[in-house]
């Protein structure tokens, strides 16, 4: 599954070099509430140490990732905007499935076609479907035999948000401040000036 991680940046980087950008611009990408994602990093953590409070913890971690996607959706270009919302659509179809069934099902016929292995009983976050599986459409059903690995739906749209997402922050106008906002912190910046005059 590296393959599939690396998958964004085999995707992003070109077309961010087509389009005109650089790598050196990602650096200088502003972000907002970063401690968002370190708390959701801290709960996977947890999830994959089979500590669960009754319930799967990735739910949360989808949370907290949606949380920060928000807040840095403000005052980005259009392009970075569309990509964030395929993040989105594709994180919020993982949750439905995993908040259904706990975790997120895959199917034995997938994983035959992918040549990959089974989820072990005790997995943390996948198991094989059976007949009282619901949602199973959203879940890793689709066999990719070159990684032997399966997918979702949504892991294509959260694959192709990241590339969107590295591509667009890779250009400068990809994550300029809009006008409005840039107004705005402009007026506040003055007022704080008549402050201390």
């Amino acid at each position: 599954m590296a393959v599939l991680m690396l998958a964004p940046l085999l995707l992003a980087v070109p077309a961010g070099y087509l389009a005109g950008g650089r790598l050196r611009h990602l650096i200088h990408v502003p972000l907002r509430h970063a401690w968002l994602l370190w708390l959701a990093a801290v709960l996977q953590f947890l999830q994959l140490r089979h500590i669960r409070p009754g319930f799967s913890l990735l739910i949360p971690v989808f949370g907290l990732a949606f949380a920060f996607l928000l807040a840095n959706l403000r005052g980005r270009g259009r392009a970075l905007q569309l990509a964030v919302g395929a993040v989105l659509t594709g994180g919020a179809l993982n949750a439905a499935a995993i908040a259904v069934n706990g975790r997120m099902p895959h199917t034995a016929e997938a994983v035959q076609a992918a040549a990959a292995l089974p989820a072990d009983p005790g997995a943390a976050k996948h198991f094989v479907a059976d007949a009282g599986t619901r949602l199973l459409w959203l879940g890793d059903v689709i066999p990719v035999p070159a990684i032997h690995g399966v997918i979702s739906i949504g892991d294509i749209a959260l694959l192709l948000g990241a590339a969107g997402i590295i591509a667009a922050g890779m250009r400068p106008s990809g994550v300029r401040i809009s006008p409005a906002d840039d107004e705005s912190a402009g007026n506040d910046r003055c007022s704080r000036h008549r402050l201390k005059g």
